[in-house]
């Protein structure tokens, strides 16, 4: 607006200027013309120059000569997160039916996002086996990852068993019998839990080991050992041993326990006549006697002395199994017998009897009206 001003101005007074415009030199009129225009079109450039001292349209003329950044194009993001897990496989042992168990530290990062929440399908408590955790992490572009965690749990843990109390009986016959052992108690976290045992059908004398087991249904056994022993209170228990060929080694024989009887006589008496206590008794009497007769028989004092008591223990022989068990004489007369074929079993032993017997030509034996007189024990405080 102000260089319109300025040019009308200068028009104007151009124009009314006499001597100016009088003058119609054609040279003067465009000196003058060049003149007016000249100092606007310097005012022009002046007022487009800047700081830099350049004229504008020299400026813009540089400017376009820069070369123009390219409008970015958005990158897409196509990376999956990645999870690290702690524990890859957790195993435990089992307590119970179901578990509850610490999976340990996983993360997830990514390369936009950074950190991530990883999420799992994990069930609230585990069972017995193994069971696979599928460990997934999202970005927010959508990328998605998983991982996996095996988690083991197992079963090696025995049961607990408690075995019975020891158990001791007696065995009033000497042979094996059956016994009540009781019964055993376990515990498992995994039932049924089956108990077992080795015990025989009967015991036999002495003591014997039952060992029990139980397992539990994952088949993890334990055992526990019980104790019974069976003492013999029969009349074999105190037997010796059977005396063999040494006992027929010398006119005395073997007498282990130092009762008056050889072993070997002992032994025929007690097994021959196990259920009649009387029987027992009259005819140890009786092997003492004989056994006294046998070893004194050069004393011929001593030999009558012992005959007179082989025959008071055959007149006990005679009441018991007559009198008592209501055997017949000739019952009696049979053990007589018995009793001299194993007393005098070698040559040596007969030869001494035989020699004891020549010092009793002569002598006059009474039979008592009361046999029991010839009993050194009374048969009536006996059970048999």
């Amino acid at each position: 607006m102000f260089r319109f001003l300025s040019i009308c101005m200068l028009l104007s007074l151009f124009l009314a200027t006499p001597a100016l415009a009088a003058d119609s030199d054609e040279g003067f009129i465009s000196k003058s013309w060049h003149s007016i225009t000249s100092y606007f079109t310097d005012e022009k450039d002046k007022e487009r120059q800047d700081d830099d001292g350049l004229p504008h349209e020299e400026e813009d003329d540089a400017s376009d000569d820069l070369p123009v950044a390219p409008t970015p194009t958005p990158v897409a993001d196509t990376v999956a997160p990645s999870i690290q897990i702690q524990q890859a496989g957790i195993t435990i042992e089992a307590t119970a039916l179901q578990m509850s168990v610490n999976l340990g530290v996983v993360t997830a990062n990514d390369l936009v996002d950074g950190a991530i929440t990883p999420t799992n399908n994990a069930p609230a408590t585990f069972s017995l086996g193994v069971t696979t955790v599928i460990w997934t992490a999202t970005d927010a572009a959508g990328n998605t990852s998983t991982a996996t965690q095996n988690v083991v749990v197992q079963d090696t843990t025995a049961p607990v068993i408690t075995a019975p109390a020891a158990v001791v009986v007696n065995s009033t016959t000497g042979q094996p019998i059956a016994v009540t052992i009781g019964a055993t108690t376990a515990t498992d976290a995994f039932t049924p839990v089956s108990i077992t045992n080795n015990g025989p059908a009967t015991f036999p004398i002495g003591a014997t080991t039952v060992t029990w087991t139980a397992t539990d249904a994952n088949n993890n056994s334990a055992t526990a050992t019980q104790l019974v022993t069976v003492n013999d209170t029969s009349i074999f228990a105190t037997l010796p041993p059977d005396p063999g060929a040494a006992g027929k080694l010398t006119l005395a024989g073997i007498d282990s326990d130092n009762d008056g009887v050889r072993d070997d006589v002992q032994r025929w008496i007690v097994m021959t006549y196990p259920n009649s206590q009387k029987t027992r008794a009259a005819l140890t009497q009786d092997a003492k006697a004989m056994q006294l007769i046998i070893l004194n028989a050069a004393n011929a004092a001593v030999a009558r002395a012992n005959s007179i008591e082989e025959d008071r223990a055959t007149f006990c022989i005679t009441f018991v199994r007559r009198q008592i068990l209501g055997i017949g004489n000739s019952d009696a007369y049979q053990i007589g017998r018995e009793m001299e074929a194993i007393c005098l079993n070698t040559t040596a032993r007969t030869e001494a009897w035989l020699q004891a017997d020549r010092y009793l030509s002569g002598m006059m034996f009474n039979i008592p009206g009361d046999l029991s007189t010839g009993c050194n024990f009374n048969p009536n405080t006996m059970p048999n």
